[in-house]
């Protein structure tokens, strides 16, 4: 027997590891990121809960809003106030209960650990954090008075954030290694300091006043100096933008020692108002410090941005901003009546592995009207993610979105143009058309949207070229995806319907293939 127990030992070792799914990673090629969950590229269809909606009692309604929604993926906060009433007992029993419904519901899970920061605030920290500011130190501002902000350059605060979080980390390893039910982490919320440019306090100045550390001046190619010899005026968001980061790191590191899933940070955006550091929390992740957050904070695997502004403009410099070679594009907040357009524009034109809609739960159970609006998406492209991410990978996936004063929209692949002519149904507010296209292969698309009808034209045709406006269209074809990705055709269209093809108001999928003179 007693040769027998170390066979069984390895017998169930295997099995539990065979049984075990990969761990959800970003893979970056040419440039192009995916998101792979249980080995297959992933994309996250998500939601974000209200900040006190994490509860048991409160949960119930939020399972079916999500289910309304249409969700793949729910965002949810993990609150260190409970976690750890008090000093190193923990309590993981509402993360238990959301592993649970969770599973139940076929839904993926991204935990965002509401702890030192909370919009730019300290909120969240334990009772016993908050009441001993001689043990946890605050931030000092300008003015010499105490704020509402752990200063990130004592030791204390990060030391006890980075406990808790590698406390939960390590229970989620022990509860979720096998289902991975969670597949991302966000460290912090908005992280950063909401109306002061730094911290003041005694460490921090002898910190501001010392050399800026030679891995931040390598990255950006500047001389050596003090913070102000090196930047100048910018100098107090610059050392806000490394402390900060530093510390999220150190408690990045922590959690990732004990579970390795992908670690994110989130950013109220400064693209408000004057751009004043203050207005929004300084040092956070913020599109003017992004290079800076990458030397401090290494472990972070995603830096995303909160988006809540509704004018292309803006939209697309922000999208711009945080789609890097060393940063995927994810939304993990989002608001308005320009949720559908800032969804397309994202997935096509940057690659984004996820968006989430913020706060779409409420008491009534019943989703406002701008969350009702982001449901048919979902429910389109959920079915099209296989498609959607090989297309994202390859770089032809492309959007044709209606804009206000807009009628059309021209989009050109290598071998054939496409004319998207937006329509709008009855009493309808606002624009409608948005189309993802993508090339699969030279001759073959896919269409997936609403409200717009297409031409087409091969782009080696002289202008003088007569041509029937049929022939060189072999089929298009109306369907869906099966659960294994593959298209399966409901209608083949023909006749009059294939000179404009027409995506309605209800959302539609097309394959069209096509053949060149």
């Amino acid at each position: 027997m007693k040769r027998l127990f170390p066979l069984f030992l390895l017998v169930h070792t295997l099995s539990v590891f065979a049984q075990t799914k990969p761990l959800p990673q970003l893979k970056n090629q040419n440039g192009h990121f995916t998101f792979l969950v249980d080995g297959k590229p992933f994309l996250m269809l998500g939601g974000q809960v209200h900040n006190s909606s994490a509860w048991p009692a409160a949960m119930p309604s939020v399972w079916a809003q999500a289910e309304q929604l249409g969700v793949n993926t729910l965002e949810v906060p993990i609150y260190w106030e409970a976690v750890e009433p008090q000093p190193g007992t923990y309590d993981f029993s509402t993360v238990n209960y959301l592993l649970t419904e969770a599973r139940k519901r076929s839904l993926r899970l991204v935990l965002l650990w509401f702890a030192s920061w909370k919009n730019g605030e300290m909120s969240y920290t334990p009772e016993w954090v908050k009441t001993a500011p001689q043990t946890y130190p605050r931030v000092i501002n300008a003015h010499g008075e105490r704020m509402f902000h752990l200063s990130p350059v004592a030791a204390a605060n990060w030391q006890a954030d980075a406990r808790a979080f590698a406390a939960l980390m390590r229970h989620l390893k022990q509860v979720d290694e096998r289902d991975r039910t969670v597949i991302m982490v966000q460290v912090e919320n908005e992280a950063g300091l909401h109306s002061a440019d730094r911290d003041y306090s005694p460490e921090a100045n002898r910190m501001f006043n010392s050399p800026v550390p030679d891995a931040l001046l390598k990255r950006l190619s500047k001389p050596a100096g003090t913070w102000v010899q090196v930047f100048g005026p910018d100098a107090p968001e610059l050392f806000s933008a490394w402390t900060v980061a530093s510390y999220l790191n150190r408690v990045a590191e922590a959690g990732r020692r004990e579970y390795a899933l992908p670690l994110t940070a989130n950013a109220w955006l400064r693209e408000y108002g004057f751009r004043q550091p203050g207005s929004y929390p300084t040092g956070g992740p913020t599109s003017n410090v992004l290079d800076v957050w990458k030397v401090a904070a290494p472990v972070l695997d995603i830096l995303a941005p909160d988006i809540y502004q509704s004018s292309y403009p803006e939209t697309h410099e922000i999208m711009r901003a945080y789609t890097r070679p060393d940063n995927p594009l994810l939304i993990p907040e989002s608001g308005g009546a320009a949720m559908p357009r800032t969804l397309f524009y994202a997935l096509a034109d940057y690659g984004a592995i996820g968006f989430a809609p913020f706060g779409f739960d409420n008491a009534t159970g019943t989703l406002a009207k701008e969350y009702a609006a982001v449901t048919p998406n979902y429910k389109l492209l959920r079915p099209a993610i296989p498609v959607l991410t090989q297309m994202q990978q390859s770089g032809k996936l492309q959007a044709a979105v209606q804009e206000h004063g807009m009628t059309e929209k021209l989009i050109r692949f290598d071998g054939y143009d496409f004319l998207a002519q937006f329509t709008s149904p009855p009493g309808a507010e606002g624009p409608q058309g948005r189309v993802l296209l993508g090339e699969v292969n030279p001759d073959e698309f896919y269409l997936i949207g609403f409200n717009a009808r297409f031409q087409v034209r091969p782009r080696s045709l002289p202008p003088s070229a007569r041509l029937s406006k049929y022939e060189f269209i072999l089929t298009v074809e109306e369907g869906t995806f099966d659960d294994a990705g593959a298209f399966r055709r409901t209608r083949l269209y023909n006749g009059d319907e294939i000179y404009f093809f027409e995506l309605p108001a209800t959302g539609s999928v097309l394959r069209v293939r096509l053949q060149r003179k």
